[in-house]
């Protein structure tokens, strides 16, 4: 774990040096172009897909986006509801959100920029319930993320990476792993 630890710590120096020399030779300039994107998170117990559109700043490499997400099926859920009693509905969930990300280091693989990226998705999560005229409850969610991005000659983007989604459920997991593809217009 030491050595890991140590290696991680070097290999970002490294970076952060390059990167430093990197600036100081290009001034940045804002470069703004519309975005449409596909997005997935998933993991083991549940799945969203969804789409985007916004925009991407090339020159200083921050990107925000309206979006819209939902669970292509419905899956069964366990509600918690008054007096610890526990319903079991079959649910289906849609998000409308905001995500605000922004990119960092470069590391140059097979002729592509492969960068880091971090970011928040906000928005409103919406549900409802098969066979009922309940509906699941509204929830404000703010869903930290991050991980690679793949950068494919600022033409478009695909990123890799965690998020920390809490969508109130007893059964599903709050850890999803996310993958969207990034198209500039």
């Amino acid at each position: 774990m030491k050595f890991i630890f140590l290696f991680l710590v070097i290999l970002s120096t490294q970076i952060c040096s390059s990167q430093i020399g990197e600036s100081a030779k290009t001034p940045k300039k804002i470069d703004i172009v519309p975005t449409l994107s596909i997005n997935n998170d998933f993991n083991l117990q549940d799945y969203m897909v969804g789409f985007s559109g916004g925009i991407e700043d090339l020159g200083f490499e921050w990107g925000a986006r309206v979006g819209f997400n939902f669970r292509p099926f419905y899956k069964k859920v366990q509600i918690k509801s008054d007096n610890n009693i526990i319903r079991q509905y079959r649910e289906q969930k849609y998000l409308i959100s905001l995500d605000l990300d922004k990119r960092f280091l470069h590391f140059d693989v097979l002729g592509y920029k492969l960068q880091l990226f971090a970011g928040v998705r906000t928005g409103l999560l919406l549900g409802n319930y098969k066979g009922t005229k309940i509906d699941a409850e509204k929830y404000f969610v703010a869903a930290p993320f991050g991980g690679f991005c793949f950068n494919f000659n600022d033409v478009g983007y695909i990123k890799l990476g965690y998020m920390q989604f809490n969508d109130h459920l007893t059964n599903v997991s709050d850890s999803k792993i996310m993958l969207t593809g990034i198209i500039n217009l």
